[in-house]
């Protein structure tokens, strides 16, 4: 239940005018309910949703009329995804919640402000914000994967 509430979350989008309180309120409960899982099928949650996230990646900057082929999209969320691997080797260390979330927080911002040279040049520069957002959302997600390991 948890995992599939996860990846909904990713791709979820709501039309109502308070979208960020829905998806945080998506995010906590599938994020309560990652406390249960073994580390493998976490593993496997984050390798399926960053695989989905570089196919979703492609096609959102194909449909906003800017090129780009997989590899690269794949590439740059690799790249990009570095900070967010430090941060997950300093959240396994302590146990802090409260440093858990400051980590990640950092590590999330690190990682986007990454990401934004890569997909401004490749889109138009008014469809900047439409081509980061699903990034951001991913990174989102691989953020409360970090926070919900033990």
């Amino acid at each position: 239940m948890g995992i599939s509430m996860l990846i909904t979350c990713c791709v979820v989008n709501t039309t109502t005018s308070n979208k960020v309180k829905q998806t945080l309120s998506c995010y906590w409960v599938a994020l309560k309910q990652f406390y249960g899982y073994q580390k493998s099928e976490v593993f496997a949650v984050a390798f399926a949703l960053l695989a989905a996230g570089a196919v979703i990646l492609t096609l959102n900057v194909l449909l906003l009329g800017g090129q780009i082929i997989f590899f690269q999209s794949l590439s740059l969320l690799g790249y990009c995804l570095f900070p967010l691997d430090i941060g997950a080797l300093i959240c396994m260390l302590k146990d802090s919640v409260i440093i858990k979330l400051i980590v990640v927080f950092v590590t999330l911002a690190w990682s986007s402000w990454a990401a934004y040279p890569f997909m401004s040049s490749a889109v138009n520069p008014r469809r900047k914000a439409l081509a980061l957002y699903p990034v951001f959302l991913m990174y989102v997600s691989v953020g409360f994967l970090i926070i919900a390991i033990d």
